[in-house]
């Protein structure tokens, strides 16, 4: 940001669908529905143009090492390509599109969704994949947590589902009364925030309870990033807004009691879904003078 222009990335035809850093900073990909992926320097030159599928291109990731790439496709595959755009495995288990591909922090592990409902784990090790069978309809993203450790999945069904790394189902998160479109782990990988059609987004915590929804807008809540320090979380939705909420429940009791100078209403604790009346005992909150 030393006012320099902007750089162009120009070279592909159709739309592209997802962009991606290089861990080590040093490399941007693109993928894109005219079936390619390209390769570029942060100047913006084009390193290495891949022919990748035989149908539109979804979603592309570095792996955690930037050596390798993994692309997903509407031609029912995923891939993995080395940095020189050569082919080194096809990903073959889905029978229907696959939206997105993603590598665990430790680079051991893949996983991919599908319009078939499903999510494969695959394994660098040549282990057998593992499918996760678990939602209604289509998934619509996923996310590893931080150590790698659990994986989510939202999905059409209104559910978010929370695996282990080895594909054992941990919990169903229900709540939502709409299409979940996004979840994303806290930092510290002991929270989630869950965004919606509906709405709203959810903030989840280590008991896989609902900790808070946060009602945003009448349109559908598209997307939501956490602060590095995991303090606040950013919303964005279909009408145009970004918003930007405190993510510690217990701070936003504490203010909200010291501005409103009174108890909650039982609207307001059944909007908010709150289930701390501690927090809202007007003798017992700590204001700043």
């Amino acid at each position: 940001m030393d006012g320099s222009p902007p750089v162009v990335l120009q070279g592909h035809t159709l739309t592209i669908n997802s962009v991606a850093w290089s861990p080590d900073g040093q490399r941007i990909a693109t993928a894109s529905n005219d079936h390619t992926v390209k390769i570029w320097s942060l100047d913006g030159q084009l390193q290495v143009p891949i022919q990748a599928h035989e149908s539109e291109v979804n979603s592309v990731a570095w792996s955690p090492d930037s050596q390798q790439l993994v692309t997903a496709s509407n031609d029912r595959t995923a891939k993995i390509w080395s940095l020189n755009g050569q082919l080194e495995a096809t990903l073959q288990g889905h029978s229907e599109r696959v939206m997105n591909a993603l590598w665990s922090p430790d680079g051991q592990h893949l996983v991919t969704t599908s319009n078939d409902n499903t999510a494969i784990i695959w394994s660098s090790t040549g282990q057998q994949p593992v499918v996760l069978p678990g939602h209604t309809t289509d998934i619509t993203s996923v996310a590893w947590s931080p150590d790698g450790q659990h994986l989510v999945t939202t999905s059409n069904d209104n559910t978010a589902i929370i695996w282990s790394s080895t594909g054992q189902q941990k919990a169903v998160l229900k709540g939502h009364t709409n299409a979940i479109k996004s979840a994303a782990w806290s930092p510290d990988g002991q929270r989630l925030v869950t965004t919606s059609f509906d709405g709203t987004a959810k903030i989840w915590g280590t008991d896989n309870q609902l900790q808070a929804t946060l009602p945003i807008d009448s349109s559908p809540v598209k997307g939501a990033a956490w602060s590095p320090d995991g303090k606040w979380i950013m919303i964005t939705t279909d009408s145009g807004r970004v918003e930007i909420h405190h993510s510690n429940i217990d701070d936003v009791f504490a203010i909200a009691a010291c501005s409103i100078e009174r108890g909650f209403t039982l609207e307001e604790i059944d909007r908010f879904d709150i289930t701390k009346p501690l927090y809202f005992d007007i003798q017992k909150r700590q204001c700043s003078p």
